[in-house]
């Protein structure tokens, strides 16, 4: 019986042995797996970093764009506002030199109407 137990306490061992085996491939299986989603993980992540550095980069120099797009839209509101002065003191000295212009209508009517009272030798009066 002794030896009867001493095979069974030795089959009981080998079987330990073996599924302690068993567990040690398969925790090491499962750390290379591990490892490799680590890896590939870590490269993801530096593909983000990467990434995130030229979304930053794209959205300074769309802050940069957007800044002169604005210097030059109020140059142009600037040159506008000019264009329009000048548009307004055109309009006034279209109506003085209209003004002028019947004045000096109004002027030679009158000189022709002064002129025509002279007499010239050889000439009728008109």
């Amino acid at each position: 019986m002794v030896a009867e137990e001493v095979r069974i306490l030795a089959s009981r061992s080998a079987e330990a042995a073996k599924e302690t085996s068993d567990l040690i491939e398969s925790s090491v299986a499962k750390t290379r797996n591990g490892t490799k989603i680590a890896e590939k993980t870590a490269g993801a992540l530096g593909e983000i970093l990467n990434n995130a550095g030229k979304v930053s980069d794209l959205v300074k120099e769309i802050a940069s764009a957007s800044h002169e797009q604005a210097v030059g839209f109020s140059q142009v509101n600037q040159e506008l506002a000019q264009i329009d002065r000048v548009t307004q003191q055109n309009t006034v000295n279209a109506e003085e030199s209209a003004s002028a212009s019947e004045v000096l209508s109004t002027q030679a009517i009158q000189l022709q109407s002064l002129l025509n009272r002279f007499k010239l030798k050889g000439q009728t009066k008109h």
